[in-house]
């Protein structure tokens, strides 16, 4: 009861409480009022200068802005300011001509076609963004330019119709008059209040700005000479009014839409002057006809460039979408690089530590061993050395892909660089019984290369033959290269080979012909990703030929002299 009667009791100036959020309330009624006065007076002020142009009847005009700025009001700040469309259209016509009854419907018709426009536009074509995408320009063209236009076309000649202000035998001029205005102003100035209201200078640099007014200055200055009577011959003979084109072109192109929809604008106002004056390709003698083919015009040159200046605008998107996307992947490929990298290191020293000592044993270091005693010793330092040779691996190819693989450039004998190498996998062949054979061809000169990565090459591309072969041979082929100015080098072996569409993929990262047979001779799949990305470091070409059942041979092209 207490905090009952403290609730109802009067204020300090002796007022009732009022419930919370009424302050609130009456604030933003008094803004709503205020904005829908704003722009009461702003409709009526364009209406009259609009109706400044009416030719044809004193209601309907080819040029009418308040269209374009109705639209974009409810766009911007939705669908309660049409009090202010209503308030505005209904001045506007009542102290130009007819009756109260008729500018009641025609300022109906008005409020009506930008609410109509506003929600097919936020519906089906993006709302405010309409202009992004040239699938959405598109929709916003047909839906709000196009459709919703008809609605003040027919509200408002109806109205001046019913109420004999107009005859039924002017109904189809006036409404074409109407709709035309209303719809250039749709396609002209609504897209320039709400885009430069969307974003304002947002993305403008000085350099930027600096070419757009440029842009607005030849504009002008084309606009005067196609549409203004610079021209100094009769432009009726001439098609100048194309010479508009290149200039919404560069304006889409360069200035988005924003630039494009300027552009257009001031193109639109300098040719309606001119017009009137009675220059310019689309005069006729009767202003009115003179300015519905003017709008015609630059509606279509405006559609145009702002579908053009959205397709742009949407590709720069994706490149840039593209680019983030392409930094992020690269920072994770650097972290993973980073990761192998040190999870290589931190695994080789227990890894040689182990090697260590198992050679100690099988040495009898620490006293004679039995036959039963040096299997398993034998068997854990194989497959320790399988171990490290893979730790060895990931390690080269993190530093491959982090460009931190450095080259010691030297004079190299190629022949007992590969006599080297073979000699390291002697025991390998003696163990599978293979037979191994180095052909040269003629004298083989010495080039400028790094030895240290050219046997780590041949001793992957050897490995793998030796691993991949039961029976048979190896075969190497060494041949001076002159006229490529290079030496060649073929490794073939009489091995299981591999199928011919595998064969473009055998050089990427951990990618493996067949599942069983890793299983069989065990690896990664990064052997001859190494080998590729290294021949690639020393400025070399390497290609394999193969043939299931019967073999394989991969030829390797390297240069007389390394060009960084």
């Amino acid at each position: 009861m207490a905090q009952r009667a403290i609730q109802s009791a009067a204020s300090p100036l002796g007022l009732p409480n009022q419930r919370p959020g009424t302050t609130d309330k009456m604030r933003i009624s008094f803004s709503n009022a205020a904005m829908s006065l704003g722009l009461a007076g702003v409709y009526f002020v364009a209406g009259k200068l609009g109706l400044m142009l009416a030719f044809l009847h004193e209601n309907a005009s080819a040029v009418w802005p308040p269209a374009g700025i109705a639209l974009a009001a409810v766009l911007f700040f939705g669908y309660r300011v049409w009090p202010g469309i209503f308030l505005g259209a209904f001045l506007a016509n009542v102290t130009t001509a007819g009756s109260v009854a008729t500018s009641l419907g025609i300022a109906a018709g008005n409020t009506l076609e930008a609410l109509v426009g506003a929600w097919l536009v936020q519906r089906f074509a993006n709302g405010r963004h309409a202009f992004d995408r040239p699938q959405d320009v598109f929709k916003y063209v047909l839906l709000a330019a196009f459709f919703s236009t008809t609605l003040s076309a027919t509200f408002g000649v109806t109205s001046l119709t019913l109420g004999g202000f107009a005859s039924w035998n002017q109904y189809a001029p006036v409404w074409l008059t109407w709709w035309l205005g209303d719809m250039v102003s749709i396609l002209i100035v609504a897209p320039l209040i709400f885009l430069w209201a969307e974003r304002g200078l947002t993305g403008v640099t000085g350099r930027r700005f600096f070419e757009l007014l440029l842009v607005l200055a030849l504009v002008f200055v084309v606009g005067q000479i196609v549409f203004g009577g610079w021209f100094p011959f009769r432009t009726k003979h001439y098609p100048l009014e194309y010479l508009t084109v290149p200039l919404l072109l560069w304006a889409a192109f360069r200035l988005g839409r924003r630039g494009t929809v300027t552009a257009a604008f001031v193109m639109s106002g300098v040719a309606a002057v001119g017009t009137l004056r009675g220059f310019g390709p689309f005069f006729t003698g009767d202003p009115n006809e003179s300015l519905l083919l003017l709008q015609a015009f630059m509606g279509t040159m405006t559609v145009m460039a702002l579908s053009l200046a959205a397709i742009i605008s949407e590709e720069r998107q994706a490149e840039e979408a593209l680019r983030e996307r392409t930094m992020e992947a690269q920072e994770a490929s650097r972290l993973k690089s980073q990761l192998l990298s040190n999870v290589s290191h931190e695994l080789r020293t227990p890894l040689n530590s182990i090697i260590g000592f198992a050679h100690l044993l099988l040495g009898e270091t620490y006293g004679p061993l039995q036959e039963n005693q040096k299997m398993p010793l034998e068997r854990v330092l194989r497959n320790s050395d399988e171990l490290l040779n893979l730790i060895n691996n990931l390690l080269d190819f993190s530093k491959i892909e982090s460009g931190k693989l450095a080259l010691e450039l030297q004079p190299v004998e190629m022949v007992p660089l590969l006599e080297d190498v073979l000699e390291g996998l002697k025991p390998l062949v003696e163990k599978k019984s293979l037979s191994t054979r180095l052909n040269l061809s003629g004298r083989i000169p010495t080039i400028e290369s790094d030895p240290n990565r050219i046997k780590q090459v041949f001793s992957n591309l050897l490995s793998n033959a030796i691993k991949f072969t039961e029976e048979g041979e190896i075969r190497i082929m060494l041949k001076d290269r002159p006229e490529r100015g290079g030496v060649e080098i073929a490794v073939h072996d009489t091995g299981i080979g591999i199928p011919a569409e595998e064969l473009p993929k055998i050089f990427e990262a951990f990618h493996q012909v067949d599942g069983t047979l890793t299983r069989e001779f065990g690896g990664t799949g990064l052997g001859l990703a190494i080998v590729k990305e290294l021949v690639d470091l020393l400025k070399g070409e390497i290609q394999a030929t193969s043939e299931r059942g019967k073999g394989s041979t991969f030829t390797l092209y390297l240069p007389y002299r390394f060009k960084g």
